[in-house]
């Protein structure tokens, strides 16, 4: 991300506009890996595993969660992690089922904020466009704006990217409890080589731009059903 503004060849004035994008995104970025990691230790607590709430990681508090090269590399590359929440799975109540709502929960608390972040998006357009005047107050309104469609994209993206199937994001998680019975010389192949497969996916995004493209299609459909929202109640 900051290496791309500095050293990118952009213009002054882009680099400029690129600075202030990072200023308002870098906060947006550390509010969704809470959520995220705090939704983990919620939904660990609820099934039974109070660890993440001994080790003071069930708070709302990002700096509980920062994982110092994670946040290292999300200022220079755009790209980071927070610190996992620690479970024991061997406290929660339902086993299998446990485990699979733990992990899920992460994904489905960004998708919840995505979706908030979009009916605010939509409905501060809607002001903005409709009832503010004033260059001061024009200004303000847009950077409003900007900085919720960044929240929704960071919350889609992280949902559609701890989705993947590759250890250690929640998607595989998920479906190593529900096919390990059936898949059990897979996950204990692609376990002993995440790291490769981690960085073969990783160069595949960044080639491909996949999680653009699908962020870019969730985020058009959740803007659809806030739109469809909108028509219901006016």
């Amino acid at each position: 991300m900051l290496l791309d503004i500095l050293f990118g060849g952009a213009s002054f004035q882009d680099a400029m506009q690129g600075v202030l994008s990072f200023l308002i995104l870098l906060p947006l970025l550390l509010i969704s890996l809470t959520f995220h990691e705090y939704a983990h230790g919620y939904a660990a607590f609820k099934q039974g595993d109070g660890y993440a709430k001994s080790t003071g990681r069930l708070t709302l508090n990002p700096f509980k969660h920062i994982d110092p090269l994670g946040l290292v590399c999300m200022i220079l590359v755009g790209f980071g992690w927070a610190k996992p929440v620690p479970v024991v799975p061997q406290n929660f109540r339902n086993g299998k089922k446990s485990m699979i709502i733990v992990a899920s929960a992460g994904i489905i608390a960004n998708l919840i904020l995505a979706f908030i972040a979009t009916f605010l998006f939509d409905f501060c357009y809607y002001i903005a466009f409709s009832h503010i005047t004033g260059s001061t107050a024009t200004i303000v309104a847009s950077a409003v704006l900007l900085a919720l469609r960044y929240l929704a994209y960071c919350n889609i993206s992280l949902a559609v990217f701890n989705f993947l199937p590759v250890p250690p994001l929640d998607g595989y998680k998920i479906f190593r409890e529900l096919f390990i019975s059936k898949c059990y010389k897979f996950c204990a192949f692609v376990e002993r080589y995440s790291n490769f497969i981690m960085i073969v996916f990783l160069l595949f995004i960044y080639q491909t731009n996949f999680l653009s493209i699908i962020t870019s299609g969730l985020f058009n459909a959740i803007n659809s059903i806030v739109d469809l929202i909108f028509i219901a109640f006016r």
